[in-house]
């Protein structure tokens, strides 16, 4: 006989600990949704559940053999990049030509529906985990002779689900006396205090107009027991207060965080300012070298993590004899760097961010201050929420109309390099976050209270 779905308030702490079934199975997204789903995995198997993830070859002989040897892989079949016309190896979104996930992404994803559903019938698992970017698991998991229990991993916050549900059902955007001006704010009705504003052109394109894969994740959604959100009660109660009256939701996170805490590096300055706009941050050369000049005239030690394919020599990208003048105190990383120890690393003492939500759990965690640089998807809802809400965070670039939504980077007006270089933001950003409302300790100590 199954043991049945045992539910208790959290999984992260000993006293209010969610009790799966004997198995498990997690199916993961690449970039930013893969991480996090198998950290969560990873907490599962640490608390005793036998945890399966379903995953393609070359994620199980990669990143899972290297980085998660705990967790057990079962084979999906090999992405088919080549047959759905993507560039060769094309099996993430930071793999595409553009930030922009196209619809031949899509489809090659949808090809793993059959057999995911094949996966299920041979292991039948008492409970299934799947990123809400596949609609077809909830259908799997439901069509089944004895159902699986599924929940839905959502990998960002109750604030922003919040406020594209304002937007969904509300419509506030579509004021006709906002339709001639893209910069002009408007408010959210609904929320919490405080007052939330957000502008047309902060709107990500998939909320405006919703796709197919939206509506097909909405109509999924009905079907799923709940969500898990990689996210803490300490941290945005009032949203998962609010959200929790229409949906089932647990916070897990941060998620990345080990069940025993590690010993922090010891540094006696705190100076150096980490750069980084994750695996979809593309920014047009012009940009890039703004950005350049910006770090440059602030004066501060950086640490700045460019895209690999970038040729960070060529003058295209960096102003002549930058790297020569910026000298010791500018470290320029082609491609990956490990993001979360430089974080935790004490001689940090700010992160430049595209507010993408992993990134934002693993800077709160290690409490570090932000400066918010919204590119895409749902970061420009983050931004107001580090910035307006938890109040740690300052923006850069100053009003909307230096900044819009797009997975286009060509689309996107250009940051001067005195912004970028403005000490009001990259300077308080890196005082050890004395100029933010709310200090990141409090709201750090509390992540394990949830």
């Amino acid at each position: 006989m199954r043991k049945k779905w045992r539910t208790r308030k959290n999984v992260r702490s000993g006293k209010n600990e969610r009790e799966a079934a004997r198995d498990g199975s997690a199916r993961c997204l690449a970039a930013g949704h893969m991480l996090p789903m198998l950290d969560m995995a990873r907490l599962f198997a640490e608390r005793g559940v036998r945890v399966s993830v379903a995953v393609t070859p070359s994620t199980a002989a990669g990143l899972l053999a290297s980085s998660y040897p705990s967790l057990r892989p079962v084979l999906l079949p090999p992405f088919s990049s080549a047959t759905a016309g993507l560039p060769d190896g094309a099996e993430s979104t930071s793999a595409l030509p553009s930030a922009l996930i196209s619809p031949a992404f899509i489809a090659a994803c949808d090809e793993f529906s059959s057999p995911f559903l094949s996966l299920l019938r041979l292991h039948r698992p008492h409970a299934l985990v799947a990123d809400f970017h596949f609609p077809w698991a909830a259908h799997h998991a439901a069509s089944l002779s004895l159902p699986i229990p599924l929940l839905s991993f959502h990998g960002t916050s109750h604030f922003s689900t919040a406020v594209a549900a304002v937007l969904s059902h509300a419509k506030p955007h579509l004021d006709p006396a906002l339709v001639d001006d893209e910069d002009a704010s408007f408010l959210l009705p609904w929320l919490p205090d405080p007052p939330i504003r957000l502008t047309r052109a902060e709107i990500p394109g998939h909320v405006a107009n919703p796709t197919d894969l939206v509506r097909r994740m909405s109509e999924a959604h009905a079907l799923a027991h709940g969500m898990l959100m990689n996210s803490f009660r300490a941290f945005e109660a009032p949203y998962l207060d609010l959200m929790s009256r229409f949906v089932r939701s647990w916070t897990l996170g941060p998620v990345h965080l080990p069940l025993q805490p590690q010993p922090q590096p010891h540094s006696d300055v705190v100076s150096w300012l980490y750069v980084c706009f994750g695996s979809l941050g593309r920014f047009t050369p012009a940009q890039l070298r703004a950005i350049a000049l910006g770090l440059e005239a602030a004066g501060r030690p950086f640490v700045w993590v460019v895209k690999k394919e970038l040729d960070v020599a060529s003058p295209e990208c960096l102003p002549a004899g930058f790297e020569g003048r910026v000298g010791e105190r500018g470290r320029i990383v082609n491609g990956w760097a490990p993001q979360r120890a430089i974080l935790r690393h004490a001689a940090v003492g700010g992160f430049v961010t595209h507010c993408g939500w992993n990134s934002l759990m693993e800077a709160v965690a290690a409490g570090k201050p932000l400066a918010t640089w919204p590119l895409h998807a749902e970061q420009f809802f983050n931004e107001r929420f580090v910035v307006d809400v938890a109040g740690v965070g300052v923006r850069v670039g100053g009003g909307a109309k230096k900044r819009a939504w797009s997975d286009d980077e060509a689309a996107r007006p250009d940051v001067p390099a005195e912004e970028v270089a403005a000490a009001v933001i990259i300077r308080r950003c890196c005082n050890g976050g004395r100029s933010t409302p709310t200090p990141i300790p409090i709201i750090l100590g509390k992540t394990r209270e949830n």
